[in-house]
């Protein structure tokens, strides 16, 4: 009897890590010099002696701002430039994307081309692979006091493996004089 409910407590134990993974923390993106870099962990190299993994390389995903690098950058003194570097094998949906101002209102942005696909979750719909870039007039944004605040909501997979939660990032720029 104690054999079985210690076998059953290290399943329940191992399903919940492979079920509900941890979601990193909210972060404010305050401009490109600012983005955290990430570095190589030791984690991910397996010895021929080491123990077996719950997840393989093949199965393992990356952590969504490792995935999707956002960057921003004011070009001249017309326009903020958004830019995702979306790693291969992930993807963001072009209708999870939405923009808010300040007072948290959707800004309406031209969005570029993307590309068609049948998704396992959400079905017939579009996303962006490679890259994406967003390039917004800085005069439709509101601008207080030479501070720029902007809201993104975000979604996006690693393909045929896992579906990140929505995200939601603040980004807070002080233009130049």
């Amino acid at each position: 009897m104690k054999a079985e409910h210690a076998r059953l407590r290290g399943w329940f134990a191992a399903a919940a890590l492979l079920c509900c993974p941890l979601l990193p923390a909210q972060t404010a993106l305050q401009s490109a010099s600012q983005l955290p870099i990430a570095t190589q962990s030791s984690d991910v190299v397996a010895s021929a002696n080491a123990p077996p993994r719950l997840g393989t390389l093949a199965n393992e995903v990356m952590p969504v701002d490792e995935a999707f690098k956002l960057i921003t950058v004011i070009e001249g003194q017309d326009n903020l430039l958004l830019s995702w570097t979306i790693e291969s094998g992930y993807y963001l949906y072009r209708d999870k994307l939405e923009l808010l101002n300040a007072s948290g209102e959707t800004i309406t942005a031209t969005l570029p081309e993307a590309e068609a696909i049948t998704d396992e979750f959400f079905g017939a719909t579009s996303i962006y692979q490679d890259s994406l870039a967003i390039r917004l007039p800085l005069q439709s944004l509101q601008i207080v006091d030479g501070r720029l605040t902007l809201g993104l909501q975000y979604q996006g997979c690693a393909k045929d493996r896992y579906c990140y939660p929505p995200q939601q990032r603040t980004v807070e720029l002080t233009l130049p004089p």
